[in-house]
C-alpha cells in the first residue's frame, strides 16, 4: 500500500513540476529575457514629476522613503495623511514636505485609495508617482527608471523585497504569485499587463489620471491596482512593466508575523480570478508541488521504496525556487525550507477563501478591512 502511494505522490510531483516550468520561463523573460518594450521610451525630467505617498500609521517605514527621495528635484513631494494615530505626522514634519490631510477632502471617505486620489487632484506635476511608504530607491534608480517611462500608458515596477527577520520570508510565494498573476513574463510581450498595476509603484500622467477618475473610481476596493488597472485598459493605456534591478525595494510586515497574515488574507485569494489559464496552472503546479514533495518524502521514508527519486524531485524543485525567489527578494539562503513556505501559502489563500466567503473582515492599521 505504501508503495502505492509513492507512486501516486511520485506522479503528482512530476506533473506539477512540470507545471511549475510555466513561472519559471515567466520569469526568465521577464528577469532574464533582454529588456525591449518594443515602443518608445518617453524620458521625464524629475522636475516634472509630483511623488504622492498615502500614509496611516507609517511612522516606522515612511522616514526611509523620504530620506530616499529627497535632494533629488522632484517638482513636489505630497504625503497623504489618513487618520494617523501614531507619529507618522511627526517624522514627516522633518523632510519639509507637503502634508495633506483625507479629511480636509472627505468627511465621508477614508482609505489609501482616497488618500492617493486626494494626491493626484493636488499635484501639480505632469507626471504622478504613487509610492507606498515602505518602498524606498537605491542610488541609480532613477535614471534607470525614467528614461523608460513607455508613450502610451503607466508604468509599474514590483519592488524587491528585503527580509530582516526570520517570518518575513513566509511572504516568497506571495510575491511569486503577485508578479504572476498580473501575467507579466509572456511570450507575446513580458512587460505589458493587461489585468492590473503594482500597487507599491505607479507612475502615470496626471491627465490621464484625471481623466480616468483616478483613484476615486475604485473607491471602496480592497484591490485599488487591480481595479484602476481595468481602467487603465479599458481607456486605452497600456500597463508597462521594467525588473526592478534590485534598484527599488521595500520591506512588509515587519510588525510581526500576525501581521503578515492579516495583510496577505485581505487580497491573495482575488487575483485567481482575474488570471489566465496558464497562469492558474504555472501556479498551482508552483505551489502544488510543495504538497506532493512532502507526502511522497512522508512514504518514500517508511517505504524505503524510490527514495533516491525523492531526493531527486526535492533537490531539482529547490533549485528552480531558488531562481525565482531570489528575483523577487533576498530569501535565498532559506531556499531548502520551500515546503514550509508553501504550506503556510496555501493556509493563507484558504484562510481567504472562507474569510472572504463569509464576508468576514481583518484588523488592519488599525482598521476593519472587509474581505472581497
Amino acid at each position: 500500500m505504501l508503495n502505492v502511494l509513492v507512486l501516486i505522490f511520485l506522479s503528482g510531483c512530476f506533473f506539477t513540476f512540470i507545471l511549475s516550468g510555466v513561472v519559471f520561463l515567466r520569469f526568465y523573460r521577464f528577469f532574464s529575457g533582454g529588456f525591449s518594450y518594443k515602443n518608445d521610451f518617453l524620458e521625464i525630467s524629475l522636475d516634472d514629476i509630483s511623488v504622492v505617498i498615502p500614509v496611516r500609521n507609517e511612522e516606522g517605514r515612511i522616514g526611509r522613503l523620504l530620506e530616499s527621495i529627497r535632494g533629488y528635484g522632484f517638482k513636489e513631494i505630497i504625503v497623504v495623511d489618513d487618520s494617523s494615530t501614531d507619529r507618522t505626522l511627526e517624522v514627516v514634519s522633518n523632510f519639509g514636505v507637503k502634508v495633506l490631510r483625507v479629511s480636509d477632502f472627505y468627511s465621508d471617505k477614508f482609505g489609501k485609495s482616497v488618500a492617493c486620489y486626494v494626491g493626484g487632484i493636488s499635484a501639480s506635476g505632469s507626471f504622478i508617482l504613487f509610492l507606498d511608504a515602505d518602498v524606498w530607491f537605491e542610488d541609480g534608480a532613477f535614471g534607470y527608471i525614467f528614461s523608460r517611462f513607455p508613450k502610451d500608458g503607466v508604468l509599474t515596477i514590483l519592488p524587491y523585497h528585503e527580509v530582516s527577520k526570520f517570518y518575513e520570508v513566509f511572504s516568497v510565494y506571495f510575491n511569486i504569485v503577485s508578479f504572476m498573476g498580473l501575467e507579466f513574463g509572456r511570450f507575446d510581450n513580458p512587460y505589458i499587463s493587461y489585468i492590473g498595476y503594482f500597487g507599491p509603484f505607479l507612475i502615470v500622467k496626471r491627465d490621464e489620471y484625471l481623466k480616468v477618475g483616478g483613484h476615486l473610481s475604485v473607491y471602496g476596493k480592497v484591490v485599488e491596482d487591480l481595479e484602476l488597472g481595468k481602467i487603465f485598459v479599458k481607456n486605452g493605456l497600456r500597463i508597462y512593466s521594467i525588473p526592478n534591478n534590485l534598484l527599488v525595494k521595500f520591506r512588509m510586515y515587519s510588525e510581526g508575523f500576525g501581521k503578515l497574515i492579516d495583510g496577505w488574507t485581505k487580497n491573495i485569494s482575488i487575483g485567481a480570478v482575474n488570471s489566465s489559464l496558464y497562469t492558474i496552472l504555472g501556479v498551482s503546479g508552483l505551489v502544488g508541488f510543495t504538497v506532493n514533495i512532502v507526502f511522497l518524502g512522508i512514504f518514500s521514508f517508511y517505504s524505503g521504496f524510490l527514495w533516491e527519486l525523492f531526493l531527486l524531485f526535492y533537490f531539482a524543485y529547490s533549485f528552480l525556487f531558488l531562481f525565482i525567489s531570489s528575483k523577487v527578494g533576498n530569501f535565498g539562503k532559506y531556499f531548502l525550507l520551500y515546503p514550509v513556505f508553501g504550506w503556510f501559502f496555501v493556509f493563507v489563500f484558504l484562510r481567504s477563501l472562507i474569510v472572504r466567503k463569509r464576508k468576514g473582515k481583518v484588523i488592519w492599521r488599525g482598521r476593519e478591512v472587509e474581505v472581497e
